[in-house]
């Protein structure tokens, strides 16, 4: 009985959320894996005999077929949280909502509904109204994310992690058409509303960043890839090159701020290279950045509330830029 209990448990945890599914036969390869000897009728009887109990689903509709969690189940029939864990996970839910795809945040929806259940089971008012009493308020105007497949999204998640390869359909702005690809997926980058898979391919010499948004299918999972030694993640996102990077060097800046436009970043800091300067009326800020154009909406963002005094180069293309924007208003 025991070693049946045990089986059985090991099996319901290798058993994914839709709409992940598992075949059977990848079922049993797992188990034995594990050492857990049992033929493919055994498992078989166990499958029928947990959907029984739990929200379990076998898809059939097209091969390979499948098992998996149903996407109607609450999560209550999963371990349970504590309430202070469970709080923590409607807290992390609140503060993704403005920001991540929907897609991505069905992923976990199992996880929020069984969150949910726990508080809801502790009859106490204050902490079923505990969302009354937290706004998260995100800094700046915000574009509302986009639309991701959630199907798309669990594979690419996979392929990361597994580092495996994948033959997809992938809409490409710069020639506005769909176009075939095999990437070797090798990170996820999370920019406010979108986010990006790193990966590199073979029409590429270099490593890419496409927007997960814009993939139209998985065509084919393929075999498993080496992780590149000279790759990092961290790395390739501190160069600037996922802020529209104009080249891999970083750049001394010197700004002067009105006081009211810069006196925020006296509390919260560009990066650690700042140093500051008050004067009367201003308040100058030197640090060295990532030379991209984001760095330029950014400044371009505070209007007449900052001057770049160094160095010329930028300073001169700032100019620039408001010039040509006094012209719209100007006609």
């Amino acid at each position: 009985m025991a070693d049946a209990v045990l089986r059985q448990w090991n099996l319901l945890q290798k058993i994914p959320a839709h709409p992940r599914k598992i075949s059977t036969s990848d079922l049993l390869t797992a188990l034995n894996n594990e050492g857990i000897e049992i033929g493919m009728r055994t498992l078989q009887r166990d499958l029928l005999l947990l959907s029984q109990i739990f929200p379990l689903v076998q898809d059939d509709r097209s091969k390979p077929y499948g098992w998996s969690w149903s996407e109607y189940d609450a999560g209550k029939h999963l371990p349970g949280f504590s309430p202070s864990v469970a709080m923590a996970l409607l807290l992390t839910q609140k503060f993704l909502t403005p920001t991540f795809p929907k897609g991505q945040l069905e992923l976990i929806e199992r996880q929020f509904k069984q969150a949910e259940h726990v508080l809801e089971t502790l009859k106490s008012d204050d902490l079923l109204n505990w969302t009354e009493k937290v706004y998260i308020h995100p800094r700046g105007f915000q574009l509302q994310p986009c639309e991701i497949s959630s199907e798309i999204a669990s594979q690419i998640y996979e392929a990361v992690l597994i580092q495996k390869q994948l033959h997809v359909e992938y809409f490409s702005k710069t020639s506005n058409d769909i176009r075939s690809l095999t990437i070797k997926p090798l990170g996820l980058i999370f920019r406010d509303a979108m986010t990006y898979v790193i990966c590199q391919s073979d029409e590429y010499d270099n490593y890419i960043q496409l927007a997960l948004s814009r993939f139209k299918k998985i065509l084919e999972v393929g075999g498993s890839f080496e992780y590149p030694a000279d790759f990092s993640l961290t790395k390739f996102t501190q160069s600037g090159r996922v802020g529209f990077s104009l080249g891999n060097e970083e750049i001394e800046i010197l700004l002067r701020f009105s006081n009211k436009a810069g006196s925020h970043l006296l509390e919260t800091k560009i990066n650690d290279s700042q140093t500051h300067e008050l004067q009367d009326d201003a308040i100058l800020i030197n640090t060295t950045v990532a030379n991209n154009k984001e760095l330029r909406w950014w400044i371009l963002a505070f209007g007449d509330g900052v001057e770049v005094l160094e160095p010329i180069s930028l300073r001169d293309e700032i100019h620039c830029t408001l010039k040509n924007a006094l012209k719209h208003y100007e006609r």
